[in-house]
């Protein structure tokens, strides 16, 4: 009899410990939780060795367990698992009889080995539960509410309190050191091994798929937000599409529903492109011939510039909007990040486009209007201002798009460093010319249109970029001027006047002519000039509504380049005339006219010459002979 007890004690002992060993490879019926639960397991330990070299191990273990978790993720997805791993009627068969065997249970061990075993069968329950809700709920397109409800109620079956278990593992390990373990202890302990292990693989797996489907869910409110996910459903429920819906979605990953839906949306986004083009066109039409006295001819350009800007990037927009919501209903439950990361990188570079499109078009459309109605406004401050607008708009660009690859762009400048230094330093004559260009601008050396002339060309101001200034000369060439240069250099810029373009001359007339004739011109030029309408003197006045005073002392005939200047006098005895000086300015400012003007008072003074019978003197050669009859002659030249 007693033999028989021995015997019966060391296979239920033997049954036991075999039972605590191999446990951690039977709890599971998925192969990819049995890894990650083995994983998890040597974790623990190395952790409970708190080795320093044991750090390293268990970030390469970690990797590992990361892999198994994806591949469990792919897989559920996919829907590769047989359905009825996640089948409950057995579990709960299991859980009724160990409530009906705990009655049985003689000790506190036992009863608490009865209770893990019905805590575990619970949990595996409410995993299995959790597993097939979230996968069908992401297959009928279900809203957040509704998945969020799914999690919420695995967390609360999670929440359990295990102190009492933990207390019975002490008592088995504390107050019986060195003493053989019962069959009872022993069975205890393989099912609280068994209870922690199941904790541990579906707090990952719950936390990893919970992720998962977060991300899943922000990404997808495109498609829920349009209720697409009813219409599909609502087409795959008809019976006589349940096979086929099988077999596309065994080969194809797609339905007859959502083949249908996306069929749909493609129509209707190729029906709304040419149906707003269309009304564009009909809107622009109808205002082109409209004949009303009142009807206000802005409208019309308004209406034409908005159409001109966004007709090529709205196509552009809803050809790609089609190929995105359709990629999001053929991979809902796939959560191709990748792919919707570089469609709303294509959507903000579209809207850039749009953006500049918008402001290159108003530049264009409104420009001449807007300088001739602010006159003081600077062409090159309003193309300063849109090149920096286009440089803040990039600018947000990138860090949205940045933002969207999940790329910190604070910790992305900071990461540059010596990199970034580097970067500086070959940039540097970039940076120069930027600034150059601001300290040009802000001290108004010149602007666009304006004549300016440098030891190294001169020409037309044509514009006054960030980098260079473009100069037409008047051979028609178009030169660039680094900015750093023209900044750092001496410019003449013949432009800044605002009355008066210098004539001067000298008019020569002959040695033989009488003074008092010489000076009665004199006096005739003065008057003439002095009378003339295009010529400026001290009584000519002139619009100082354009003129601002600084806070500084200074005269605003010389800031704004106004001259008065008229001067005729008799100059001086040249080689071969007698000179008049002719020094005056010209009311206008502009060469065509200035030439103009000119030619009327050379007319003039030619007749006032004559009048007074006078010639012009021009370069001569007098020789005087002289023989005084005891040598050759002696010649004298005067020239």
């Amino acid at each position: 009899m007693r033999l028989i007890s021995l015997l019966i004690f060391i296979i239920t002992s033997s049954f036991a410990f075999d039972y605590e060993k191999n446990i951690e490879y039977k709890r599971f019926k998925i192969v990819e939780l049995n890894k990650i639960s083995d994983i998890q397991r040597e974790i623990l330990k190395l952790r409970a060795m708190n080795l320093k070299d044991n750090k390293k191990l268990i970030e390469v273990i970690k990797k590992e367990r990361l892999l198994f978790i994806n591949m469990f993720l792919n897989k559920y997805i996919a829907n590769k698992y047989p359905k009825n791993l996640f089948n409950n009627s057995k579990n709960k068969k299991k859980i009724r009889v160990l409530k009906d065997n705990k009655l049985s249970a003689s000790t506190y061990i036992q009863d608490a080995t009865y209770n893990i075993k019905i805590l575990s069968h619970q949990l595996k329950d409410a995993f299995n539960k959790m597993l097939y809700d979230a996968n069908k709920a992401i297959d009928n397109y279900e809203s957040d509410k509704v998945i969020n409800s799914i999690f919420l109620t695995f967390e609360k079956a999670m929440t359990v309190n295990i102190r009492v278990y933990r207390r019975v593992y002490k008592d088995i390990y504390e107050t019986n050191k060195g003493v053989n373990k019962n069959a009872d202890e022993l069975k205890f302990l393989a099912c609280y091994y068994m209870l922690e292990d199941q904790f541990l693989v579906y707090d990952i797996i719950f936390k990893n798929i919970e992720q998962y489907v977060n991300k899943m869910s922000s990404t997808q409110t495109m498609v829920n937000t349009l209720h697409v996910g009813d219409t599909i459903d609502a087409i795959n429920k008809h019976t006589s599409l349940k096979k086929t819906n099988i077999a596309l979605k065994k080969y194809f990953i797609i339905t007859v529903g959502e083949i249908i839906t996306i069929v749909a949306l493609l129509l209707f986004i190729f029906i709304l492109y040419f149906s707003i083009l269309a009304i564009f066109r009909k809107l622009i039409s109808t205002l082109h011939n409209k004949d009303d006295d009142n009807y206000d001819s802005k409208i019309k350009v308004d209406n034409h510039f908005i159409y001109k800007s966004l007709a090529k990037p709205l196509k552009i927009l809803l050809f790609l909007f089609a190929i995105d919501i359709s990629q999001r209903i053929i991979f809902y439950a796939y959560n191709n990040l990748d792919v919707i990361y570089y469609i709303d990188i294509a959507y903000a570079l579209i809207f850039v486009w749009i953006l500049f499109r918008l402001i290159d078009n108003y530049v264009l459309t409104y420009s001449g209007n807007f300088l001739v109605e602010f006159p003081g406004m600077r062409a090159e401050v309003i193309n300063f201002s849109i090149t920096l607008l286009r440089v803040i708009i990039m600018a947000v660009a990138i860090t949205v798009i940045l933002d969207n690859m999940n790329i910190s762009v604070t910790g992305f400048l900071a990461s540059l460093g010596i990199g970034g230094i580097a970067l500086a330093l070959a940039a540097k004559t970039s940076l120069e010319n930027m600034f150059s260009s601001i300290s040009i601008i802000m001290d108004n050396m010149f602007s666009q249109g304006d004549w300016i002339v440098t030891a190294k060309g001169q020409g037309t101001v044509v514009e006054i970029g960030l980098r260079s200034t473009k100069v037409r000369t008047f051979d028609n060439a178009l030169t660039y001027f680094p900015n750093s240069y023209l900044a750092n250099t001496e410019v003449k810029n013949f432009s800044k006047r605002k009355l008066g373009r210098r004539i001067k001359m000298k008019i020569g007339v002959t040695y033989g002519s009488k003074i008092d004739d010489i000076l009665s011109a004199v006096d005739e030029i003065r008057e003439m000039l002095e009378e003339h309408p295009d010529i400026a003197n001290r009584l000519t006045q002139f619009d100082q509504s354009s003129l601002q005073s600084r806070s500084r002392i200074e005269k605003l005939e010389d800031l704004y380049g106004i001259s008065k200047t008229l001067l005729v006098f008799l100059d001086d005895y040249g080689e071969s005339s007698i000179n008049i000086l002719i020094y005056c300015f010209s009311n206008s400012v502009v060469w065509d006219e200035w030439l103009a003007v000119k030619q009327d008072v050379l007319y003039k003074i030619d007749k006032i010459i004559k009048r007074n019978n006078l010639e012009f003197a021009f370069p001569s050669e007098t020789l005087f002979l002289s023989n005084d009859g005891k040598s050759a002659f002696d010649i004298s030249v005067n020239k």
